[in-house]
């Protein structure tokens, strides 16, 4: 028997997404259900790529900034630790955006964060190449600048990967502020043979004192087109009679 996250689960019943609504529209998952969403295993199998992939260039993106460093502080200790600290940052702002990704945010500021790291990281190496040669610069520079890209993409799929099966489920089950606020009316009932004026006007006289427009002459319009559609005409045919019927109680 499945396990739930939540234990109180009376009045439920399925949703298309596997997971279990009560009847007040609150929704459950199953434990096992982001294991077995679709393209899940391919997701988990990129990011341990990336894992990969990032202790390879950061390792050759170091060993450039290290030398440029070292070339100009000529301190083996200081240098290694500002060589390492653009790239010790983007690991970090890395996992703060995967660990929000995965919590289905944007995570912005860390993303940006991770771009500015890798700019400074890639004009350090910059310097340890040989200016006149484009081939040298592309050599130093690539490392940081694909990895920051690579990362980027990886986090907004994984929270795309997230979203993909909480937005339609909310959207489904969402309640309009407007129903949340007024309880729903019953539709008037309407006697059959009536001409089309006379069931327009038994239809608005029958909301007297259950809809709290009625009697509002600046509520006529939306209500006149609500009632249009209820009788079968048309919303400005509708708006003329109601006008002309709550102008002539008034006088």
């Amino acid at each position: 028997m499945t396990d739930l996250i939540e234990h109180d689960c009376g009045h439920q019943h399925a949703d298309r997404l596997g997971g279990l609504v009560n009847h007040e529209g609150q929704l459950w998952r199953d434990k096992r259900q982001s294991i077995g969403k679709p393209g899940a295993g391919l997701i988990t199998t990129a990011s341990a790529l990336l894992f990969a992939l990032a202790i390879g260039l950061l390792a050759v993106s170091m060993a450039a900034q290290y030398r440029y460093v070292l070339a100009e502080r000529h301190q083996p200790a200081a240098s290694m630790i500002e060589a390492a600290a653009l790239d010790l940052g983007m690991i970090i702002f890395s996992l703060l955006a995967l660990g929000l990704a995965r919590a289905g945010q944007s995570a912005k500021i860390e993303r940006g964060l991770i771009v500015a790291c890798a700019c400074g990281s890639a004009l350090m190496n910059a310097a340890a190449a040989n200016a006149g040669s484009p081939r040298s610069l592309m050599a130093w520079i690539m490392p940081p600048v694909f990895l920051a890209i690579v990362v980027d993409r990886v986090v907004v799929t994984i929270r795309r990967h997230v979203l993909a099966g909480q937005l339609p489920a909310a959207a489904e089950h969402a309640v309009p502020a407007a129903a949340a606020r007024e309880p729903a009316q019953p539709p008037p009932v309407i006697e059959p043979g009536l001409s089309v004026r006379q069931r327009l006007i038994r239809a608005y006289d029958a909301l007297e004192g259950t809809d709290p427009r009625h009697g509002d002459k600046s509520q006529l319009s939306p209500l006149a087109r609500e009632l249009a559609a209820q009788v079968g005409t048309r919303w400005s045919s509708a708006r003329s009679v109601l006008y002309r019927h709550v102008n002539g109680k008034g006088a």
